[in-house]
């Protein structure tokens, strides 16, 4: 029988309803904890109602938002000054929930440093949750400071979560006695299979769901060239970025049309396109490990809709290697428009590869059912309630 949770408080930075891929990791793990289990200490966004969440995704666990983003211009620069502000509204929360550890989520230094001096402050143990490298990602004097911080932290906390095995392949080696281990993004409804895609034809519709951020605008960048190859087709985003962010990639028109959708209805919506788009950085402001590690959130709806995806991925990255070994993707993994041109008129040409694809994509996509995932979570976070203080550790 498994050993109860001790009261355990989640910091993350991104929450819904705001969407990001942190935000439905955050979201998906929380729900599969109570109330007695777990709270959550987050960010609330512009235009976010207090009780918003609540509504809208039936999170269990409480939900407290320590800090509020404000859509200035210079709202890094105010973001860091109360910092202090934040700091001792974690505390706050810690004390008021009862909060016997720390799980700190990582796509952002800020809560990180905060969790790792609250749990000191408290004598909380504390857990990690990388969903990116850290230190490899810093230049300057920000990677001063990360170097600082990344020893300590790693020392301090009691298990070291990756996002992907990826990722714990490149950690491993370049820290050792250290134990990076394997928490992949999850889904907890699985969606009735789709038994074909629909047919693919020269007005396909094609879709892409998530963040355009560095870790993707380059290869996103290419989207362009398939527009203008079939001019009957049409594109449409789903995503929290601001439309001005794809217009200046160059998607405007008629034919191009950016919206959002609510997490819970994410399949469904791509079940209503024929084609989806995967977009993976071959370079830009990023570190080369960190294309070669990620592993994008939009990943697992994109394989449980059932739907064809073009997966455009370098050939070093994990996700290249992931998707060709489940043959669940048309890859093009080299940076041409016209190879994107390629793949797509392949699909049109080749209907039963497109139901190839989607039953494989369905199959894949099961290991990620957050029942395998958390049952491996509550293992740890029940067992710090018992674990022997761990002696210091150095890198």
């Amino acid at each position: 029988m498994m050993q109860p949770i001790p009261k355990t408080l989640m910091v993350t930075w991104g929450f819904p309803p705001v969407m990001l891929g942190s935000s439905q990791i955050a979201a998906g793990l929380a729900n599969q904890f109570s109330r007695a289990e777990m709270a959550i200490a987050a960010e609330r966004w512009p235009g976010m109602a207090e009780n918003e969440w609540s509504d809208l995704e039936g999170i269990k666990p409480s939900v407290h938002f320590i800090h509020q983003q404000w859509p200035w211009k210079f709202k890094k620069s105010v973001r860091l000054l109360v910092w202090p502000v934040v700091f001792a509204r974690l505390l706050h929360v810690s004390r008021k929930t009862g909060a016997k550890q720390i799980f700190a989520m990582f796509p952002d230094e800020y809560y990180l440093f905060a969790s790792w001096l609250a749990s000191r402050l408290l004598r909380l143990p504390l857990f990690i949750y990388l969903h990116n490298t850290y230190l490899e990602n810093r230049r300057g004097i920000k990677r001063l400071f990360a170097a600082w911080f990344q020893s300590r932290v790693f020392r301090d906390a009691r298990t070291i979560f990756v996002m992907s095995e990826g990722m714990r392949e490149y950690l491993s080696p370049r820290y050792p006695g250290f134990e990076f281990v394997p928490l992949p993004h999850t889904f907890d409804v699985i969606p009735n299979p789709l038994e074909r895609p629909p047919p693919l034809r020269k007005n396909f519709r094609m879709a892409f769901m998530g963040s355009l951020n560095r870790s993707n605008e380059d290869a996103f960048s290419r989207v362009s060239g398939i527009l203008r190859r079939f001019p009957e087709c049409s594109f449409t985003t789903y995503s929290g970025n601001a439309e001005a962010d794809f217009k200046a990639m160059g998607l405007v028109g008629q034919r191009v049309t950016h919206t959002r959708v609510a997490f819970d209805q994410v399949v469904d919506a791509l079940r209503e396109y024929d084609l989806l788009f995967l977009p993976h950085g071959f370079h830009g402001g990023l570190s080369a490990v960190e294309y070669e590690t990620i592993f994008p959130t939009r990943t697992i709806p994109y394989l449980l809709s059932g739907i064809p995806i073009v997966a455009h991925s370098p050939p070093q990255a994990f996700l290249t290697r992931w998707l060709r070994q489940h043959d669940c993707a048309e890859i093009v993994d080299q940076p041409d428009e016209q190879a994107l041109i390629n793949a797509v008129q392949r699909l049109i040409d080749n209907p039963q590869r497109c139901q190839e694809l989607s039953r494989n994509a369905q199959a894949a996509a099961l290991q990620y059912h957050v029942d395998k995932v958390v049952r491996e979570l509550r293992r740890f976070l029940a067992g710090a309630a018992t674990a022997p203080v761990q002696p210091t550790k150095h890198i």
